[in-house]
């Protein structure tokens, strides 16, 4: 359920969570790697964090603070808000139009977003022939 109403927020756990807890896996903010060594992640304060694996994970932010940063905070407002299940029930502006002409929305994980991904085509193509009435 929280997928629906975040799109993301959760850890579906094959081990990693009692890895971090004993120390063995380990977390680092991007902001304070300078560049990917053969070693490791070398630390714009100087020392190399030894990996075998690095896995950098996007995606952080919710989609409205993404809007904000990059369309304003008066965009944001027109929009409303993306991601979570709205009053009829679906998800709130995604997979279909906005309140902003052209400003369409599409995430989640790579099953819903294929599956979704040709629906929302659908619409656009839809719109350009004339054929999708007023919102």
């Amino acid at each position: 359920m929280k997928y629906f109403r975040r799109g993301g927020g959760y850890n579906l756990d094959a081990g990693s969570s009692d890895l971090m807890i004993k120390g063995q896996l380990g977390l680092l903010q991007y902001d304070r790697i300078e560049r990917f060594t053969a070693a490791g992640a070398l630390l714009k304060d100087g020392p190399t964090v030894p990996a075998d694996l690095i896995i950098l994970a996007t995606g952080y932010y919710p989609q409205e603070e993404l809007v904000r940063r990059a369309l304003g905070d008066a965009m944001l407002e027109r929009i409303g808000p993306v991601w979570g299940i709205g009053e009829d029930g679906e998800l709130n502006n995604m997979f279909k139009r906005t309140p902003q002409q052209g400003l369409w929305f599409i995430a989640g994980g790579l099953a819903q977003c294929r599956i979704n991904s040709k629906y929302l085509a659908l619409q656009i193509k839809a719109m350009e022939l004339g054929k999708l009435g007023p919102l």
